[in-house]
């Protein structure tokens, strides 16, 4: 790679208390296909040898910075202004991706300049290592790759944070992550770039999520507050997104607030009853509200087994 130019990706490995995977994350970068790359990884104030085992990887394309613990979109943002490329990839330090993962974002970059992000598919591995790919809803195809129809209609988890590259253009005109969020930042930044941008999409599971990291977020309590109402609030403001686009938006964040609700309140039934009957006062009833509350009644035991299936 020439010194003097700018790699054409930069990667950003936000870092907290993920000693026991970060060398399998960054290892999966280094063995890619698509060699011209720089990384940065951002140490977020971690407590454990984390750190000291990105320095002990031998390779001038691995930039260590540290900073006092901020959470995960600090993290994310710091890596993001001190990036050189104009296209910045994500990697959590407890995931990892495939040796064609880059190449694949490349490719939709040739074939879609205009967007704002480029994605993958990814797959999900259990605490048991066994790997199932995850299928978007309402593709036109299951080999389907191009511009995502419709993000807004899609689904939950169509767009993952190791799974997608964003355009620095795009961070200029929907703003960086939300700091100071608890849960969802992820999900808010994908909603503010789709608002305004084309996200390109190639359906290969060139990503894996593992569930057997400790310190996830969706594993612990968090209050039920979702960055996206503020982001919807000022799309509002935003003369340059159509009325068309800020309407489905709108159905979109009731639809991910009712699916909040569920999932962060699955271990406690009062707290998921009271959520519902509020969010009913806020939008009106319809039949997925019927269904979300039905399931809010049944016993604990049963609702347990209805979010492993």
């Amino acid at each position: 790679m020439n010194a003097c130019k700018p790699p054409s990706v930069s990667v950003v490995v936000p870092l907290y208390n993920k000693g026991p995977f970060v060398e399998r994350a960054i290892g999966s970068v280094l063995a890619q296909t698509f060699q011209d790359f720089a990384i940065v990884v951002v140490d977020d104030g971690s407590t454990d040898d984390g750190p000291g085992i990105v320095e002990r990887i031998s390779d001038p394309r691995i930039r260590l910075i540290s900073q006092s613990n901020a959470g995960v979109s600090a993290a994310r943002n710091r890596g993001i202004r001190e990036a050189k490329s104009s296209l910045i990839a994500f990697l959590d330090a407890d995931d990892e991706w495939q040796p064609g993962f880059l190449a694949a974002i490349v490719s939709l970059r040739r074939s879609y300049p205009e967007a704002g992000a480029y994605a993958t598919g990814y797959m999900i591995a259990d605490k048991r290592g066994k790997c199932t790919p995850f299928r978007p809803r309402r593709l036109p195809r299951s080999d389907w790759t191009g511009i995502l129809p419709d993000y807004f209609r899609l689904g939950i988890g169509c767009v993952w944070s190791s799974a997608v590259a964003v355009t620095v253009s795009a961070f200029a005109k929907a703003g960086l992550f939300r700091e100071g969020v608890a849960f969802g930042e992820d999900l808010d930044m994908w909603f503010r770039i789709a608002a305004r941008f084309d996200i390109a999409y190639c359906p290969q599971a060139l990503a894996v999520w593992h569930m057997d990291a400790s310190s996830r977020a969706c594993d612990r309590t968090h209050d039920i507050s979702s960055p996206l109402r503020l982001s919807l609030a000022e799309l509002e403001n935003d003369m340059s997104v159509g009325a068309a686009t800020r309407e489905k938006a709108s159905k979109y964040v009731e639809r991910q607030e009712l699916s909040l609700i569920m999932y962060l309140c699955r271990t406690d039934g009062r707290l998921r009853r009271d959520k519902l009957m509020k969010w009913r006062q806020e939008y009106g009833a319809c039949w997925k509200w019927c269904v979300c509350y039905a399931i809010a009644c049944l016993p604990q035991h049963v609702v347990t087994k209805v979010y492993r299936w």
